[in-house]
């Protein structure tokens, strides 16, 4: 699941993994190397507690 929306700093861009380990090994292979130089975004990770399913 992907979601975002605009903050005062720019963009939040929120995701739900399976794992940490999947979110940083795609992030590594698919988004770092394609950022432009000198854009690196601040990764936080969070258990999520629920996800609710229609």
């Amino acid at each position: 699941m992907h979601v975002s929306h605009p903050v005062a700093a720019g963009w939040r861009i929120v995701e739900v993994w399976n794992s940490q380990e999947d979110a940083t090994r795609f992030f590594a292979a698919h988004i770092a190397p394609n950022l432009p130089d000198g854009i690196r975004p601040k990764l936080f990770f969070q258990p999520l507690h629920s996800l609710l399913k229609p």
